[in-house]
């Protein structure tokens, strides 16, 4: 959207990342996809005109990273919520970024990208068949778009944001990009130097799916917490089947364990003998009926012998997370007399 006039400088700051509404507002391809790559645009209000931004990568294990940041920018001149044609805010949710332009040289962005030339124009006629898209065209589709070349610096490479596309809803507001900053809040896109623009637009990979999720506090983040939350939760699950005495003041310990993290990956079992850890030991024997019914790996089992001593003894194990979770649980715990 085109910037609007109040002059202000961007610069970099080291303010924490926070934690917003998980809206998918992508292309159909991506909507059913879990994003490979964030773009947060944190505000400090509803109001604000300044907003933090910073990238975060998807790991194996289902978590996010921080990958890069914080970068102070600028939204829209009457801050960031909800967005409609000819209203200066930025529209708060999660959108997909699957296009770039610019009327200068390509960043190196991996992102599909064209060239504006002075036939390049953004449609902004709210109604008609090509509202909030690229067209390229002699003359203007309508005073509400903009010529992508004649903008100048700020469009001189820019990432479109997805907002109300694939279809575009008349009146709902269209022209939103991360594009360059001209010291001014803006009439609705997210925009900062050039310089942080370039290490966003080479960072992003189309088959990454990567979003924007703009929003105000903890709603800018929520996407991040939530994944990082839910696999947090994910600890291991398992069975201590039986402990039973073998003689020379030892046991038999039996059981299966595997990690939703994965599943196949050999696990630590500790395991304690009336509350004192007598030793770590782990899966790797052959258990076919939990791989085929949890889905796990084949050698999901564990069967050891350990020195526990004479007598009668409360033996419990428990099985160690490999990634992320909130505890390391119990298996089960058994009752055993040693002779």
């Amino acid at each position: 959207m085109r910037t609007a006039l109040r002059l202000s400088l961007a610069v970099l700051v080291t303010i924490a990342a926070g934690t917003v509404p998980v809206l998918l507002n992508a292309a159909p391809a991506e909507a059913s996809t879990t994003p490979g790559q964030v773009v947060t645009v944190r505000a400090a209000s509803a109001s604000s005109t300044r907003a933090t931004i910073d990238l975060w990568s998807r790991q194996a294990n289902g978590t996010y990273v921080h990958a890069w940041g914080p970068a102070l920018g600028y939204v829209g001149e009457l801050g960031v919520g909800t967005a409609r044609e000819g209203v200066a805010r930025t529209p708060a949710g999660v959108f997909g970024l699957t296009q770039a332009f610019g009327n200068g040289k390509n960043p190196g962005t991996k992102l599909p990208w064209f060239t504006a030339g002075p036939s390049d124009w953004w449609d902004g006629e709210s109604g008609t068949p090509a509202y909030n898209t690229h067209v390229h065209q002699a003359r203007s589709p309508g005073s509400a778009s903009e010529n992508l070349y004649t903008a100048g610096y700020v469009y001189s490479r820019a990432v479109v944001i997805d907002y109300n596309r694939f279809p575009a809803v008349a009146g709902r507001g269209s022209a939103f990009f991360l594009h360059v900053t001209n010291g001014q809040p803006t009439a609705g896109c997210v925009a900062l130097l050039a310089s942080q623009l370039d290490t966003i637009m080479r960072w992003l990979i189309p088959t990454q799916h990567p979003v924007i999720s703009i929003g105000v506090g903890s709603a800018a983040t929520s996407i991040i917490t939530h994944n990082n939350n839910v696999m947090a939760t994910r600890n291991p699950m398992g069975v201590l089947d039986g402990v039973t005495a073998v003689g020379g003041a030892k046991a038999r310990i039996r059981g299966w364990a595997a990690d939703p993290d994965a599943m196949s990956a050999a696990l630590h079992i500790h395991v304690y003998v009336d509350g004192r850890g007598i030793g770590a030991y782990q899966t790797g024997a052959p258990r076919p009926d939990v791989a085929r019914i949890k889905h796990a790996g084949p050698r999901q089992g564990f069967d050891f012998v350990a020195a526990i001593g004479r007598g009668r003894h409360t033996v419990c194990a428990y099985a160690i997370n490999i990634f992320w979770g909130t505890t390391n649980p119990r298996l089960g715990c058994a009752t055993v007399t040693i002779s």
